[in-house]
């Protein structure tokens, strides 16, 4: 097989590839291609154990994979044969599909509508669209309007006051530049725009959609998929049925069951001229009928090229209809393959002027959906004030739409001017622009998260915010909206080859991603890192996106992949070379350990990071070390010198701007507060860690400061608050398929049901917990389901069923090394008696 031959699209081609190599060279067996790659990576200088498994190899030539090891497939290719040439090739192949595939999971949702202050006909659409609360798609080539007939019927049931809000997911199913949306992703978006969480982890691609349709209806949205592609990416995303519409919109007609389809065609001749009226004057279309019927008539009755030319000719008063029917005529002989909307804009932008030219020329050259005004100013190296008179020439000629404060093109407008850039600007004018936008979007980034307390997790060397400060209350806003582009503009294919800006990015945006319940995202972004810097061979950046990729993924409950990349972390820098990234890599192992139950492995991982900390001077990974050794302390009984440590870790984390940390901080303290008996305190610290997360935004810390809270409020003898509390926490933690906190959130709530004397749903609560902890092998929790099954049994004076439970309990306890172990004991010796 010829690797310049390859063609691959996805990773079932890879696998394809994988498969058909593997033929070839004699079908060596996968143990096989285990120690040829082991080979390989002992060559490189890595460990021996740095090999994968038989299992992780065989996965490799499965179809059905959502996410592969660019580096695993690098070497399989090498184990499989291909000599440096073809294997830089396989390399690059590879390469190529992991951003083709994750660039697709880039996506965002929208609230702020663009309408056309000229909307004209269309009344019969209108009609059955405004009527029936249903699934349309409306279909047609471009430019034919569909998408501002879906934003007038959408605008149309809130004026009615049948629904509330409006929500726009851009499928990009034709976008000139970027890869269609995932079907998936967006569906996942839209339930964290709509949820405040992430739903990504649901179980099943069916529940996810039922709870889009409940979120739709409670919230009374219309939701509007604009320009999607293919049946596939509609089955992903759109939801069963609702009692308000989803307005669909694609170029092409789709066979899709259960939904009423509008195949929109150009406007009738009366319409036609009725928008051109609406643009240019009624007058002016009474003096000369005859050219404005010739004027719509070649532009096809098309409501774009109508809106674009009308602009024009209001804009041009020396000219009459018959000369723009002639200009037009003369635009259609010069292009080859002539098109109505390419007529129009072609002739719209000879009327600019330089400046203008210029910003639409390059703005289209550039990545992202749309931009910032002063996003604009930094791509056109030009003072604010100079870009905004130059967006007004290109907003009154309907070359760009802006809503708020969002500035956009057409896919039409965007190809027309991006083709013109290729002939008219040399390429390092748009990889000048580019370098000016990345560092924009760069610095906005580092400003944000610094101004918003969400610190990096790892050493701020890859990135220097300029001395402008950011509002504290505009910085989340500022990353919520700029997101896609950031994430766009990490891809290496639109970064300029320059791998420092998709390392710095990762950095950068750890920690917001994180708190903000963004792993997908976090999880892509650090992959395209880790890919560059293998790619480079630089073992620093390699170690940073394994330890910033293992920290996401120990958040989203897959331990054993974090723990590996923790470890191909600490095989890569030591402590000399890279002592901030050795030491996160450390308290981030001693939190896996914590989980398994291996209390002084997880002590001993603490207490290196904490002594590399030391030795280096670097407060900045202090606070985190500090609150998770204050963690195993509570484990261990010692409440009271927990609760000095997390003061003290949280007193750090507000010294560094680390709200995050800060706030974790917070919500342990509240606990150990409940552990000492000081309820009241406990309450108040909790609500006050509730309060902040809001306003953060940081959906880590409202659950487990909720459960807090509804412990303490059960403590306290208000029950029927406890159980709203924690009621909604076990919901939310569902919706977002958060286990970990959904364990902790049944716990609370048998012990509830037990201070209510509701013995059933205890049992019932309780026995769904322990399944969690055994499905999680969260031994102490399990230690803490038969403690709670033996008092439920004491209570019912069972006292069979209870010593039989809290033997269990004992044993469990007993394992891990907790003091509870010691309660379990005298709670024995009291049935004994």
């Amino acid at each position: 097989m010829v690797t310049s031959d390859l063609r691959l699209e996805d990773w079932d081609d890879v696998s394809s590839w994988l498969r058909e190599r593997r033929a070839e060279v004699g079908m060596p067996t996968y143990r096989d291609l285990v120690r040829r790659v082991r080979e390989l990576r002992v060559a490189r200088g890595l460990a021996p154990h740095d090999a994968p498994g038989r299992g992780t190899v065989y996965d490799c030539f499965k179809q059905g994979r959502r996410r592969m090891d660019v580096e695993l497939l690098a070497d399989l290719g090498r184990a499989l044969g291909l000599d440096e040439t073809q294997a830089r090739e396989w390399d690059a192949a590879c390469f190529a599909v992991q951003n083709r595939v994750e660039s697709a999971k880039v996506v965002s949702v929208a609230e702020q509508v663009h309408h056309t202050p000229h909307f004209v006909g269309r009344e019969a659409e209108l009609r059955a669209l405004g009527a029936r609360a249903q699934t349309w798609v409306i279909s047609e080539l471009p430019g034919v309007g569909k998408t501002q007939l879906a934003i007038q019927v959408a605008q149309s049931w809130v004026h009615r006051g049948e629904a509330e809000r409006i929500l726009v997911a851009d499928l990009r199913g034709y976008h000139p530049t970027r890869a269609p949306a995932h079907g998936a992703a967006m569906l996942d978006e839209l339930l964290r725009v709509l949820t405040g969480s992430s739903a990504a982890r649901l179980e099943t691609q069916e529940r996810r959609r039922a709870l889009l349709a409940r979120e739709l209806d409670r919230q009374r949205c219309v939701l509007l998929l604009d320009d999607a592609s293919v049946r596939e990416q509609l089955a992903q995303v759109l939801p069963p049925p609702a009692r308000l519409p989803v307005l669909v919109t694609t170029r092409q007609r789709c066979d899709i069951p259960n939904v009423e389809h509008l195949h929109l065609d150009p406007l009738p001749t009366d319409d036609a001229l009725g928008l051109l009226a609406a643009v240019v004057g009624e007058s002016l279309v009474a003096q000369e009928p005859h050219h404005a019927h010739a004027i719509v008539t070649r532009l096809g009755n098309l409501p774009l090229a109508i809106d674009v030319t009308g602009r024009r000719i209001a804009d041009t008063p020396g000219w009459n209809l018959a000369d723009h029917v002639e200009a037009l005529d003369q635009q259609v002989e010069l292009l080859r393959n002539p098109e109505a909307v390419t007529s129009a804009i072609a002739l719209s932008y000879r009327r600019l002027d330089v400046s203008a030219r210029r910003l639409l020329r390059v703005l289209a050259s550039q990545p992202g959906t749309s931009h910032s005004p002063a996003a604009l100013a930094a791509i056109l190296d030009a003072a604010p004030d100079i870009t905004a008179q130059t967006l007004s020439e290109l907003e009154d000629a309907s070359l760009v739409q802006i809503s708020g404060e969002r500035v956009e093109l057409h896919d039409l407008v965007r190809v027309h001017a991006a083709a013109i850039s290729l002939d008219e600007d040399p390429p390092r004018l748009r990889l000048q622009a580019r370098g000016r936008l990345l560092d924009h979007y760069l610095d906005g980034a580092a400003r944000a998260v610094v101004a918003s307390g969400l610190a990096p997790l790892v050493s701020r060397e890859d990135f220097d915010p300029s001395p402008t400060s950011m509002p504290a209350d505009g910085a989340l806003a500022w990353l919520e909206a700029e997101r896609e582009n950031l994430l766009t503009l990490a891809d290496p294919r639109e970064s300029s080859a320059r791998p420092h800006f998709t390392h710095a990015l990762s950095a950068c945006l750890a920690k917001y991603l994180e708190v903000q319940g963004l792993y997908r995202d976090a999880v892509r972004l650090h992959h395209l890192s880790l890919s560059l810097a293998q790619r480079a061979a630089d073992p620093r950046a390699q170690a940073r996106a394994h330890v910033l990729l293992g920290q996401v993924l120990l958040r989203v409950g897959e331990q054993q992949d974090a723990t590996q990349h923790l470890q191909r972390a600490l095989d890569l820098v030591d402590t000399a070379t890279d002592p901030d990234t050795h030491a996160s890599a450390e308290n981030s192992l001693g939190v896996t350990a914590w989980q398994s139950g291996d209390y002084a492995e997880s002590e001993a991982h603490f207490n290196r990071a904490l002594a590399t900390v030391n030795a280096h001077d670097t407060t900045r990974r202090a606070a985190p070390i500090l609150g998770n050794l204050a963690v195993l302390a509570e484990a261990g009984g010692d409440y009271q010198g927990a609760l000095s440590a997390q003061q003290q870790a949280r007193e750090l984390s507000r010294a560094d701007h680390d709200r995050a940390a800060a706030l974790i901080a917070l919500s342990n303290i509240s606990s150990l507060h409940i552990s000492l008996q000081e309820y009241d305190e406990g309450e108040r610290a909790a609500r006050t860690a509730l309060c902040e997360a809001e306003a953060l935004g940081a959906r880590g810390v409202l659950a487990p400061a909720g459960i807090n809270l509804g412990v303490a409020l059960t403590k306290l003898g208000r029950l029927d608050e406890a159980e709203q509390v924690l009621t909604t926490v076990l919901e939310k933690s569902r919706d977002n398929a958060d286990r970990h906190h959904e364990l902790g959130a049944l716990i609370a709530l048998s012990e509830l049901a037990l201070a209510q004397d509701r013995t059933d749903a205890a049992r019932t609560s309780c026995h769904q917990a322990g399944a969690i902890a055994r499905e999680l092998q969260l031994p102490f929790w399990e230690a803490r389901h038969h403690q709670l099954l033996a008092e439920i049994a004491e209570h019912l004076n069972d006292r069979s069923t209870a010593h039989e439970q809290w033997t269990t309990a004992h044993q469990l306890y007993a394992r891990v090394e907790s003091p509870l172990a010691h309660q379990a004991a005298l709670a024995l010796n009291r049935l004994a008696r």
